[in-house]
C-alpha cells in the first residue's frame, strides 16, 4: 500500500447521484434489507463504491437496481467492520478492478463485546482481506486527507475533539476484549458541489460533529448541503456475522 498526497482543488461536482445498495431496511419487496451499508456514488464521470455491505444484499440489490459494480472507478472503505466490508469477495468474483482507499487499521482483527461478556469477531474476514489485495489496482492508505478524484475527498483519521460524543463503545482489538479499538480507521467522504459540501458517512464512529467540524477545517467551508450514510453510536448492537 502507499499513501497518496492530498491536494485540494476548487473543483465542483455538478452531477451527483447516490444509490443505496445495502441498508438495514427496504421499501421495495424486490430488494434485500440487511445489516450493513453500501452506497453507489456517481459524481460527474467518476463512480465510487462506498463500502460493500454484505455480499448477499450487495449482489441482489445491485442486480435489481441495474448498478454496474464492474464499472467502479474507486472503492472506499469507511472502516473495517464486517457489515461494511463483507461484499469484498463478491467484487473479486465479479472481476471488479478498482483503486481501493482504506485506512490500514481497517485490516486489523476487530471484536465487539456482546451482552457485556462474550466477544464476537466483527472485522474484515481473511477472505475479504485477500480479495481486497487481489482485486485492487492500487491500494491507497488514508491515514491523512486524501483526494479520490477531482471534487471528491476522504478525511482520513478524524480528530476526536468533542467531550459529549462517545466514540468508544464495546469494540476491541483482541478476543479477550482487553485492548480497546480506537477505530482510527473511521473516515468520511466529502464532495464539493455548487450547493455546498455533500458528506458521506460510514458509521461515524469518530462522531458526527467531530467529522463535520474536521471537514469544515479541511475545506475552510461551513456550508454543508447534505449528510448521508450511517450513524453508529457507542451503544449500537452487533449481530454475530
Amino acid at each position: 500500500m502507499f499513501a497518496r498526497s492530498w491536494r485540494r482543488l476548487e473543483t465542483m461536482i455538478n452531477n451527483l447521484r447516490v444509490t443505496v445498495l445495502v441498508e438495514n431496511t427496504v421499501r421495495n419487496s424486490q430488494l434485500l434489507g440487511q445489516h450493513g451499508l453500501a452506497l453507489w456514488i456517481e459524481a460527474d464521470n467518476h463512480k465510487v463504491l462506498f463500502d460493500t455491505g454484505r455480499a448477499e444484499a450487495l449482489a441482489r440489490n445491485a442486480a435489481r437496481l441495474n448498478v454496474p459494480l464492474e464499472e467502479a472507478d474507486s472503492l472506499v472503505l469507511s472502516h473495517g467492520h464486517y457489515d461494511h466490508t463483507g461484499g469484498l469477495e463478491l467484487l473479486l468474483r465479479l472481476g471488479v478492478r478498482t483503486d481501493a482507499y482504506f485506512h490500514p487499521a481497517a485490516l486489523r482483527p476487530k471484536f465487539a463485546q456482546v451482552d457485556g461478556c462474550k466477544s464476537a469477531y466483527v472485522g474484515m474476514s481473511e477472505a475479504g482481506r485477500t480479495a481486497l489485495r487481489i482485486q485492487s489496482r492500487e491500494s491507497i492508505e488514508t491515514c491523512e486527507p486524501t483526494q479520490v478524484a477531482e471534487g471528491i475527498y476522504l478525511t482520513g483519521e478524524i480528530p476526536r475533539r468533542t467531550e459529549y460524543e462517545d466514540n468508544g463503545g464495546a469494540f476491541f482489538l483482541d478476543e479477550a476484549c482487553t485492548s480497546p479499538d480506537p477505530l482510527l480507521d473511521d473516515q468520511a467522504l466529502y464532495i464539493e458541489t455548487p450547493a455546498g459540501l455533500v458528506v458521506v458517512l460510514g458509521c461515524a464512529h469518530a462522531g458526527v460533529v467531530n467529522t463535520l467540524d474536521y471537514i469544515a477545517d479541511l475545506t475552510g467551508k461551513k456550508k454543508i448541503h447534505a449528510v448521508l450514510g450511517g450513524n453508529a453510536p457507542a451503544t449500537c448492537r452487533y449481530s454475530t456475522p
